[in-house]
């Protein structure tokens, strides 16, 4: 765990450090440098830290952290779109990376080759933080070279590899040889293999299984292709869409937004069709955002995306039914025109000596009681919920004031004209 900010540069990387150095401080920003000396005297050096460390486990109150959502680095986005972001990565994304090569089937056995830079979430997370995870032994280079490739390969008896889908077809270009096949790597684990380049690979190399993975650094969703069937990228089942709700979307690549139907409702993508991959944010898919300003991880989320889903009135009934100041419940479904679906309601009876409270609807979170009684609704579907011939109380959710409101004539009418989201 990392208990302050710290910056790590290579020894060579020193230098360029020079005119941001004393900003750098003034933040209680420590620098380390992979080197055993430097010249710069603010600049903590790492490997003659390292050749005097104890090899004795590290004490548990260093290793203690508040929880596995709290902060342990930041990994800069590779900012394609903007400028770079500083993606928080928390100890659970940590350790769920770590597993990606157990994942595909990796063990303490295989040697793990590392070509790609520290910097990117692949080589730091996946890489480093997978090899420690299984204590299998890694082959740290400092850059790719296609030429050293297969040479460093047979010298260190790799058996897995990381690349990205360059970084294949770089060795493809390479001329041929007759020691082609003669290596043990068995697996490649990465992202962004083009299927030719996957087919020439394999057959050039020999059958060497290639484990594409699909996500972001800061992305709360990943497709992992298990089966190596060329031009996955990864693979989803029933079980997979229990735990982690995702959609693909129409999305206009010209003006850069979701494309919507006449009721601003984002529409989902037909079979083969490209679109905007949406994973929705939840207990099991958290979203840590951006460090620094709120409004760039707000840039990523998106609201009101679908009309609804199903959901069955006994639920809601029963759900309703543990509220303190609700006495008796009857959720049912009312039409609206012009709008798919029903649209929930509930006619209940408040408690004696006990008032209607939306604002305390909107947040109920613990659960008082229950009531499972089997009701009538037939009479309460067909009135409907027009405010004119209805003379209970009405209430409707209104979400920019996260409370349950009394429904007016006009705020009907708002919704009978498609003016107003339900």
């Amino acid at each position: 765990m990392i208990s302050s900010p710290v910056t790590w540069q290579g020894h060579d990387l020193v230098d360029s450090l020079d005119w941001i150095l004393p900003s750098l401080l003034e933040d209680h920003i420590q620098v380390w440098a992979m080197t055993s000396h430097t010249q710069h005297p603010q600049v903590h050096t790492l490997l003659d830290k390292m050749a005097g460390a104890s090899d004795q486990p590290v004490p548990a109150e260093l290793r203690a952290t508040p929880s596995l959502r709290s902060p342990t680095l930041y990994i800069f986005t590779s900012g394609t779109t903007g400028l770079p972001k500083a993606a928080v990565i928390t100890h659970l994304q940590s350790l769920k990376a770590a597993a990606g090569f157990w994942a595909f089937g990796a063990t303490q056995e295989d040697v793990m080759y590392i070509c790609l830079p520290l910097y990117h979430s692949a080589a730091s997370l996946i890489g480093i933080g997978g090899t420690i995870e299984l204590g299998a032994t890694c082959v740290l280079k400092k850059k790719f070279s296609a030429s050293q490739f297969w040479k460093d390969c047979r010298k260190h008896d790799v058996t897995v590899f990381q690349y990205i889908g360059e970084l294949c077809r770089y060795l493809c270009n390479q001329p041929k040889t007759d020691e082609d096949k003669v290596h043990k790597v068995r697996m490649g684990v990465g992202n962004g293999l083009r299927q030719d380049v996957w087919r020439e690979f394999h057959s050039r190399f020999g059958n060497v299984r290639m484990c594409e993975v699909y996500g972001s650094t800061e992305g709360n969703l990943c497709f992992m292709n298990h089966i190596g069937k060329i031009g996955t990228v990864g693979r989803s089942n029933f079980f997979y869409r229990l735990l982690f709700k995702y959609d693909l979307i129409k999305y206009d690549m010209v003006k850069d937004e979701p494309v919507t139907d006449q009721n601003g409702f984002c529409q989902r993508v037909e079979m083969g069709e490209t679109g905007l991959l949406l994973s929705k944010v939840g207990a099991t898919s958290p979203f840590f955002g951006y460090a620094g300003s709120k409004q760039l991880t707000e840039k990523k989320l998106m609201r009101n995306v679908w009309k609804g889903e199903n959901v069955a009135t006994t639920e809601v009934t029963e759900t309703l039914g543990m509220v303190d100041f609700i006495q008796e419940v009857n959720v049912y479904g009312v039409e609206i025109q012009g709008h798919e679906g029903r649209a929930g309601m509930a006619a209940m009876i408040v408690r004696p000596g006990h008032a209607f409270d939306g604002k305390k609807l909107f947040d109920h979170e613990e659960m008082e009681m229950t009531s499972t009684f089997k009701q009538q609704k037939f009479h309460l579907v067909q009135s409907g919920f027009n405010p004119a011939t209805i003379s209970d109380l009405l209430y409707v959710l209104d979400y920019s004031q996260e409370s349950y409101i009394p429904l007016t004539d006009s705020i009907y009418q708002s919704i009978i004209a498609g003016e107003r989201k339900l």
